[in-house]
């Protein structure tokens, strides 16, 4: 904080948004309000509080603000000094929104954070079946090592005789993060879960009423610290990639020619150890043991080109294919708002379970949550096929040579879809017009008159295009 004459007289100063300080309007009566890197995610803030104001008393006139601050139980601001006095020159109490101050956020990472770095591997063979006919085969796979991870230390639970940040802001060195750290991402997914610092609350599926688990924090204290983020080489997190090739290559009579091929591809991550700092990650974090019979697809795309002189005319025909694998949509998701998100039904057994239509899904939450579905990557878009033709001609004249060639896109006129406008899921009251796939309603008393975009498609491949063009050469 900086004392200035007045906040007319010091509107020059928010030029100092060229060192990195952002400016914003907030209370705008009072201060100029200025921090960094960004109003989103600050680290550094710059208050320009005119002298005298009710926010600063400077009493000892040595032009610096002094204040003393710390938290009641609930983690709101409170002075333990009496204001004003020496050393008790910020009123914090008496000022109003405080609120909307929000939590402040640190950020430090590890001295010995290790370069991120990917193993590769390829083994390949190609043969010749027949004069002019070629096929191959490869195989790939990588493994990333050295992950850089960020959590918050704030989240963690006492660990390796090393307690995690409190409320009052207690800080942690390097190493004590580090330790702190690893203890957490090696205890057994039980212990996890049983993070103190979090509320278990059960959320039952509006489509077939299976349990789903969702973490909140426990309670205003908690929910009131402010972000301790560290980032550290995490050892336990893996992804593996793997995909197959099989290609061809033909020369045909006549100078004709026709190549392709197809690449079936996976990769499966492991980020269980995550959840250390949000139970909440331990749902579907292991793609290699999902549970329940799923598991991630594996994709497969195939690619055909070719072109071939006709006999007459001097003309060239051409001709490609591409069927591309579906498109990950994303895990389906449930929102549910603190306070107000009622049941609006309870299919499958979910009533014996304890699902009653009418009542709050998540009476003891603080904040608004979210309730993963199904897992991320299984749920994908229909095959998207695509068909492309061309014709052209060589003409000569002399030195100069004309191609003329018209070319057609997407000959099929196919209108596959490739995204959706939401993953989110919200059931309907009128079962008349409800459908689980393609017209669930917001989560409140819908009456089937309104409806939201689940799953929607919202991109499509474009529709026929015709381009008629000539190359020149001289």
């Amino acid at each position: 904080m900086a004392g200035v004459e007045s906040l007319e007289a010091s509107r020059a100063a928010v030029a100092l948004e060229r060192h990195q300080y952002r400016y914003a309007a907030y209370r705008t009566d009072v201060m100029h309000w200025l921090c960094k890197p960004s109003p989103a995610l600050r680290t550094h803030h710059l208050h320009l509080v005119p002298l005298g104001s009710p926010l600063w008393t400077d009493v000892n006139g040595d032009n610096v603000a002094e204040y003393q601050v710390s938290h009641d139980a609930s983690g709101k601001p409170t002075m333990p000094c009496t204001y004003p006095s020496v050393g008790c020159e910020l009123n914090i109490t008496g000022t109003t929104g405080v609120a909307g101050w929000g939590s402040a956020t640190s950020t430090a990472q590890d001295p010995n954070l290790k370069r991120a770095y990917q193993n590769k591997i390829n083994v390949g063979i190609s043969h010749e079946l027949l004069k002019g006919v070629s096929i191959s085969a490869e195989w790939f796979h990588t493994t990333n090592g050295n992950i850089q991870q960020t959590l918050d230390t704030t989240r963690l639970q006492a660990c390796g005789g090393v307690n995690p940040p409190t409320v009052g802001g207690q800080g942690l060195s390097a190493s004590d993060a580090v330790t702190l750290i690893n203890c957490n991402i090696t205890m057994p997914q039980a212990q996890i879960a049983a993070n103190p610092q979090f509320q278990a609350i059960t959320v039952y599926s509006p489509i077939d009423g299976h349990a789903v688990t969702v973490y909140d924090l426990a309670n205003a204290a908690v929910n009131a610290v402010g972000k301790n983020n560290f980032t550290f080489t995490d050892n336990q997190q893996t992804a593996v990639y793997n995909g197959f090739d099989i290609g061809f290559n033909a020369r045909l009579p006549r100078g004709g020619r026709m190549f392709g091929g197809t690449t079936t591809e996976r990769q499966l991550n492991n980020t269980c150890d995550t959840a250390a700092a949000s139970p909440n990650s331990l749902l579907y974090c292991d793609q290699s043991n999902l549970g329940g019979g799923v598991t991630i697809p594996w994709k497969t795309q195939i690619k055909l080109a070719g072109s071939y002189p006709l006999p007459w005319w001097g003309l060239i025909v051409n001709g490609a294919y591409q069927g591309l694998p579906g498109y990950t949509e994303g895990a389906t998701t449930y929102s549910v708002t603190k306070g107000s998100t009622k049941y609006t039904t309870c299919p499958g057994n979910s009533v014996a379970a304890g699902c009653v239509v009418g009542a709050l899904i998540a009476p003891t939450a603080l904040n608004s949550i979210s309730a993963t579905l199904d897992p991320s990557g299984t749920t994908l878009t229909p095959r998207t096929n695509q068909v492309d033709f061309g014709i052209a001609k060589r003409l000569k004249f002399g030195r100069i040579r004309i191609d003329p060639k018209i070319d057609m896109f997407n000959a099929l006129n196919s209108d596959d879809y490739y995204s959706v406008t939401s993953t989110t899921f919200s059931p309907i009251l009128n079962p008349n017009v409800a459908n689980n796939t393609t017209a669930p309603a917001i989560p409140n008393n819908a009456t089937g008159t309104q409806f939201p975009s689940f799953r929607q498609p919202s991109r499509f491949l474009q529709g026929r295009i015709f381009r008629i063009g000539a190359n020149i050469t001289w």
